[in-house]
């Protein structure tokens, strides 16, 4: 075919006509590559589609990673918190597992034939009647001081009203009578139209009735009295202040010179008794209460400004709250002032009295009005 091309004219009009021929077969070659140029374009447009949808789940992965870091603090954070929670949970369950035993120390078994062939059992139930007393008569006509401790006491009121002042104290069976009956009656009449009135007793502040003492009213006892063991003070006996009375009936057996100054010798030893820390005036009388450590022994404030005496250089205190509110604590002294705002149930607070050993302090502690009754000192 090539040489006929060359032949003059007609070669001319033969590569003309090829050239017409062959122009369909270009032009669907053309069209093959416009396809070939299409998919690519569609290709390269998928693969972009592709790259970002794997880019947006890098990015979500990233925010994914983020928040899962997040998390990860979060639990951290909130496990740290329940794991407290549970260690204090545990604290809790130590504490009622041990006022549960205690509890089932003092249950006393349903049968008498039980508690009478069980010797323990005898000794505690003893022991729960003879720290509670015995009011016979109206027990409105009882006016006992919340410092006093007269526990173990037999009551009379059928007679008379009974008073009794700050921290006097009372020994085992000891009997306050202010109730008595009219001997000039006999049979009935003599026993149940006893007297209603006349026979008040008046007992004063800081007063030592010693065990087995009885008291008949109507009578009178002085601040600080003593009233020795098994004492009989007979109907209108007036007891001066500071008197030791014994025997039956009682009398007056010699005067006693009491005193609360510091300095004085009977206060130094009472401070040293005490290993160095005297609670002296606005407290209760010692009371046991359960603390992490064990049974502890503390005071509880009663009133204001009261005073504590003390040798030691360092305090160390363990502050029990009763109430749900706050309680602010203030202490003064010689040496200084020291304040707690006190938020827990319980804490523990070090005082430094800036002293040299054996110098004596006193201490006033002054609380907030919701304290009263309600806040318990210990000494560590």
């Amino acid at each position: 075919m090539r040489k006929v091309y060359k032949v003059p004219i007609l070669g001319k009009w033969l590569q003309v006509l090829d050239f017409f021929r062959a122009i369909p077969a270009r032009f669907q070659d053309y069209d093959q590559k416009i396809d070939k140029i299409n998919e690519t374009c569609v290709s390269k447009n998928k693969f972009e589609i592709k790259m970002n949808r794997i880019e947006a789940e890098i990015a979500e992965n990233d925010k994914l990673g983020q928040s899962i870091e997040e998390l990860e603090q979060h639990f951290s954070e909130t496990i740290e918190a329940y794991e407290k929670k549970i260690h204090l949970l545990t604290q809790e369950n130590e504490k009622v597992k041990e006022y549960c035993r205690l509890i089932e120390m003092s249950r006393i078994p349903q049968s008498f034939e039980q508690i009478l062939g069980n010797q323990e059992w005898l000794c505690k139930l003893n022991l729960q009647l003879s720290i509670h007393p015995t009011i016979w008569g109206d027990k409105n006509r009882l006016h006992i001081s919340p410092l006093a401790a007269m526990q173990a006491c037999f009551f009379n009121t059928n007679s008379g009203n009974i008073t009794i002042g700050d921290y006097t104290y009372a020994g085992s069976n000891v009997s306050i009578l202010a109730g008595s009956h009219d001997m000039y009656l006999e049979g009935l009449p003599r026993r149940d139209a006893e007297l209603k009135q006349d026979c008040d007793i008046i007992i004063g502040k800081g007063v030592w009735l010693a065990s087995g003492s009885i008291i008949l009213g109507p009578c009178k006892i002085g601040d600080n009295a003593v009233i020795a063991a098994g004492a009989v003070v007979i109907p209108g006996t007036e007891i001066e202040d500071n008197a030791v009375y014994a025997g039956v009936p009682a009398k007056k057996k010699k005067m006693v010179d009491t005193s609360c100054a510091i300095e004085d010798k009977h206060v130094v030893r009472a401070i040293q008794r005490e290993n160095g820390v005297l609670f002296v005036d606005g407290w209760s009388d010692k009371k046991e209460f359960m603390h992490e450590d064990g049974l502890q022994i503390g005071h509880l404030y009663i009133k204001n400004n009261a005073s504590i005496y003390t040798n030691q250089t360092n305090l160390r205190l363990l502050l029990r709250k009763l109430v749900d509110e706050p309680v602010s604590v203030s202490i003064f002294g010689t040496r200084g002032e020291w304040n707690k705002e006190l938020n827990n149930s319980n804490e523990i607070w070090d005082i430094v009295l800036n002293c040299t050993e054996n110098d004596l302090n006193e201490l006033t502690v002054l609380c907030t009005k919701n304290a009263i009754g309600k806040l318990m000192i210990s000494v560590l």
